[in-house]
C-alpha cells in the first residue's frame, strides 16, 4: 500500500504503466514538439538548415518551463512547504529541462532532414527516437516508483537511470547533428 492506494500489481497494470509513459507522455509532447516548428512560417523560408532545430527546441523547452512551474506550484499539503517546492524546481530544472531540450533537439533534426534535405521519413520515424528517450525516462520512474519500497533506494536507481538514459540519448544527438552538419 502506497500512498494510501492499495495497488495489484498485474500484468494490467504494468502495460498501464507502459501506456502511461510511452503514448500519453512521450506521444503527446513530443508530437507537441513535432507540430511547433511547422506552424513556425520562418522555418520554411530559412536560409539556416537549422531553422527547424531550433524551433522544435525551442517548443521543448518552453513546454518544460511550464510544465516545471505546475509541477512547482501545484504542490500542496502539508508536504508542500517552500523547501520542497525549491527542491523539486531545481531538481526538474536540471532533469526535466535537459531531457526536453535533447528530445526537442531530436525532433528538430528529424524534421530538417525531411523538410530541408528532402529525406523520405514519416512521422512516426521522425517522432520514434525521441518518444523512445521520452518514454523509455518515464517508464524508469514510473516502474521505480512502484517497486522499490524505500525513498533511499528509489532516489539511488533514478539517479542510475536517469544518467544514463540522458547520456544515451545525448550521445544519440550528438551523432545525428554531426551526420547532419555533414550534409550541408
Amino acid at each position: 500500500q502506497q500512498y494510501g492506494v492499495d495497488v495489484h500489481r498485474t500484468p494490467g497494470f504494468y502495460l498501464f504503466i507502459i501506456l502511461l509513459a510511452y503514448i500519453i507522455a512521450a506521444g503527446t509532447e513530443e508530437t507537441l514538439k513535432y507540430c511547433g516548428p511547422l506552424r513556425f512560417k520562418a522555418c520554411k523560408h530559412s536560409g539556416s538548415p537549422y531553422a527547424y532545430v531550433v524551433s522544435a527546441l525551442s517548443c521543448a523547452l518552453g513546454f518544460s518551463t511550464m510544465e516545471n512551474i505546475g509541477y512547482t506550484f501545484g504542490m500542496s499539503g502539508p508536504e508542500a512547504d517552500l523547501g520542497s517546492k525549491a527542491f523539486t524546481a531545481y531538481s526538474r530544472a536540471v532533469v526535466a529541462i535537459s531531457a526536453h531540450g535533447i528530445c526537442g533537439a531530436i525532433v528538430g533534426v528529424k524534421l530538417t532532414e525531411k523538410h530541408v534535405f528532402g529525406d523520405r521519413i514519416s512521422f512516426l520515424q521522425i517522432l520514434c527516437p525521441s518518444v523512445m528517450v521520452h518514454g523509455t525516462f518515464d517508464f524508469s520512474q514510473f516502474l521505480i516508483a512502484v517497486t522499490l519500497e524505500t525513498e533511499a533506494e528509489q532516489t539511488i536507481l533514478v539517479i542510475v537511470c536517469t544518467v544514463l538514459i540522458l547520456l544515451a540519448a545525448a550521445v544519440y544527438l550528438w551523432w545525428i547533428l554531426r551526420r547532419l552538419r555533414g550534409r550541408r
